[in-house]
């Protein structure tokens, strides 16, 4: 798996990536709403963050990320919401793999943010 080190561009392509996929806005992701389809979208950039992220990236800085909301949502998102979604969600699981694909393709950072 090929880790995107440089927090800046991970955080760009995570969002690029899930507007793209979704046709949500980023400033829908980053909304207070809780709409199923927003968790699922935040929930997908999570996934990313933390899947290809660097080790120091903190749960308080996704929930800034994502709206300024608290470390222990993220924590929650990360621990149930994700695999509750990867286990039981086929579209959810379809973009964890077309992301893992694109990220594949591309060189890894060196420099971290």
């Amino acid at each position: 798996m090929t880790k995107i080190l440089n927090i800046a561009e991970l955080r760009s392509r995570a969002f690029a990536f899930v507007v793209r996929e979704t046709g949500l806005s980023y400033v829908e992701i980053c909304s207070h709403r809780r709409s199923s389809h927003l968790v699922a979208a935040r929930a997908l950039i999570v996934w990313i963050a933390r899947t290809y992220g660097p080790e120091f990236l903190s749960f308080p800085e996704l929930g800034r990320w994502l709206g300024g909301r608290d470390h222990t949502t993220i924590m929650h998102m990360w621990n149930v919401v994700v695999p509750r979604l990867r286990a039981h969600d086929a579209d959810f699981r379809l973009l964890c793999e077309r992301f893992a694909g694109q990220a594949a393709m591309q060189p890894e950072t060196e420099t971290c943010h």
